[in-house]
């Protein structure tokens, strides 16, 4: 890139002077900025911080301008890494801004990024979680769930318009307050948001209270907490949520139990459905449904759910069995559910599994589920009652 003069030690120019002043009063001129000729707001875009570049994007491109450079740019300056290190080309990213803006959502939330230490990423005037979290189509939450308490009700409220995959990832215990937060966020986003899919991995030793509650709000099941502020969303419903734990509730589905055969480079390969079989990592072996699996064999199994409306008898369940285990409380509500749930490398106990299995019983809008390394205690038979 061509140096500017004042770059190479000479006297700013004239329109450099000028596009200082304009780009420090954005507050007072951003509308007349949107309405400069193009060859002078292509001038004054990489000056902006990423706030009004933002939101200038739409002026931009009806004049027929770009922003990806600047954004590519940034990335490279801010997140310190150049896109090949992760594995990212200048042809496979589509936008730079959801990319830059997405991990710059996740970095401020962790706590691993200081918006003051740059101009670009520094303003009083917005909050970097609400300006960012609209371009947040994936939300991954890490550890001790690390900044899920910073997620303000104006943050969740710009969540469950972006976001539409959950991942927790390499988690560990937290607090009471920090799980109170996350049962919030779980509501907004699966309740009343978009998310679709669930996916909980690397999770060695799993918290049976945290597990139990990621695995309940992600079947809908939803208990106010008389401790918690009241959901605005669910007041704003006009009427109660549709299916409480206490009704019955009808299977419309049935699981079919497909066995994944990975090979060693990851490629997965299903196995014919009218073949009830498992596959270890050394070799095939078929298994009958009673035989118990070889406590240092892996399995990966995917249930994919029939299509409604195929004879399948209906049956009632008791409130019971529609919450992880038959400690479900009483009086709570069923909401919208996730339709696909990805455990990879979550250990799962007897208990475990006949949990997930009392849950998968009412969860009829569930359409995948993908288990993977789930420990030696997860046998095939666990599922023969499902």
């Amino acid at each position: 890139m061509e140096k500017s003069p004042e770059d190479a030690g000479g006297s700013p120019t004239l329109f450099q002077l000028s596009a200082r002043a304009v780009t420090a009063n954005m507050e007072q001129l951003e509308e007349d900025v949107w309405g400069l000729p193009a060859v002078i707001l292509q001038g004054l875009l990489p000056l902006l911080n990423i706030y009004y570049l933002e939101r200038i994007e739409g002026a931009a491109v009806r004049k027929g301008l770009s922003t990806q450079s600047i954004w590519c740019k940034l990335w490279n300056d801010i997140m310190k890494s150049k896109p090949s290190r992760f594995g990212v080309s200048l042809q496979t990213v589509t936008c730079w801004r959801k990319k830059f803006l997405e991990a710059f959502f996740h970095n401020v939330l962790r706590g691993v990024l200081d918006v003051s230490s740059d101009r670009r990423l520094h303003d009083q005037r917005f909050s970097p979680l609400v300006h960012s979290s609209r371009h947040v189509s994936e939300l991954t939450i890490c550890n001790k769930q690390q900044g899920v308490r910073e997620l303000t009700p104006t943050v969740l409220q710009c969540l469950t318009q972006s976001v539409e995959t959950l991942k927790f990832l390499h988690l560990r215990s937290s607090d009471s307050d920090t799980q109170s937060a996350l049962r919030q966020m779980l509501h907004h986003l699966i309740h009343h948001g978009r998310v679709h899919k669930v996916s909980v991995l690397s999770w060695p030793y799993p918290d049976t209270q945290l597990l139990r509650l990621i695995l309940t709000m992600s079947a809908g099941s939803w208990q106010p907490d008389p401790d918690s502020p009241h959901c605005t969303l669910c007041q704003d419903t006009a009427e109660a949520p549709p299916g409480s734990a206490g009704q019955s509730a009808s299977l419309s589905a049935l699981l079919s139990l497909q066995p994944l055969n990975i090979s060693q480079n990851g490629a997965r390969s299903p196995l014919p459905h009218n073949n009830i079989s498992s596959t270890s990592q050394t070799g095939p072996a078929h298994r009958t449904q009673g035989q118990h699996s070889q406590c240092n064999d892996l399995y990966d199994f995917i249930f994919s759910v029939s299509a409604m409306g195929e004879g399948v008898p209906e049956a009632s369940t008791s409130e019971e069995e529609t919450g992880i285990g038959a400690t479900s409380p009483s009086g709570a509500f069923r909401f919208r559910s996730i339709r696909a749930l990805n455990l990879h490398n979550v250990p799962l106990t007897l208990s475990s599994c006949q949990s997930v299995c009392l849950l998968l019983r009412s969860w009829t809008s569930l359409e995948r589920l993908t288990m993977a390394y789930n420990g030696k205690e997860l046998y095939y038979s666990n599922w023969g009652g499902v």
